[in-house]
């Protein structure tokens, strides 16, 4: 299932932008994504379960473990999460084809990943991100775009000033 709240539809600008954001999402559930990382991290906490047992076992203290299990947490957090990037980029990729095969405008991908580089409150959380920076995936999506030979013209799927010219006697 995907779900559309009302703070989406209140900030897509238009039909293209929405079905951008329908179609990244479709492409998650179409690849899979979800159940590869939860394999990814299945697999992480076995290896996880492993290293604390061989700690408690060699004698270690107690602060130390505590020290290495803190560390595996943080390094499976950047792994998984690393995991996660990946799977955005490849959504946002197969957005634009889904959007494409639909009859959308696949440029719509672009302006509301550009609209939404330009919140405030966005802060870079590290290893705690999930998805790759936006800069970066702007930059993806006009490279996919011009490769795929689709011109990039905001005006048609979004709010932006439209020229309209007419010719008078």
């Amino acid at each position: 299932h995907i779900y559309i709240f009302r703070g989406l539809l209140d900030f897509v600008q238009s039909d293209d932008e929405l079905a951008a954001v329908i179609a990244h999402e479709t492409t998650h559930a179409a690849h899979h994504h979800m159940v590869f990382l939860l394999k990814r991290q299945a697999a992480l906490e076995n290896a996880q379960a492993i290293a604390l047992l061989a700690t408690i076992m060699s004698g270690a203290k107690g602060s130390d473990v505590f020290n290495i299990a803190q560390g595996i947490t943080l390094f499976n957090i950047a792994k998984l999460n690393g995991y996660g990037m990946q799977a955005e980029r490849d959504a946002d990729a197969g957005a634009i084809h889904y959007m494409m095969q639909a009859g959308y405008n696949p440029v719509g991908l672009l302006t509301f990943m550009e609209r939404l580089a330009r919140r405030p409150e966005f802060v870079d959380l590290g290893i705690y991100r999930s998805h790759p920076l936006d800069a970066d995936r702007i930059k993806a999506a006009k490279d996919l775009l011009t490769k795929l030979k689709v011109p990039i013209d905001r005006r048609a799927v979004t709010n932006a000033a439209k020229a309209i010219v007419t010719v008078e006697k």
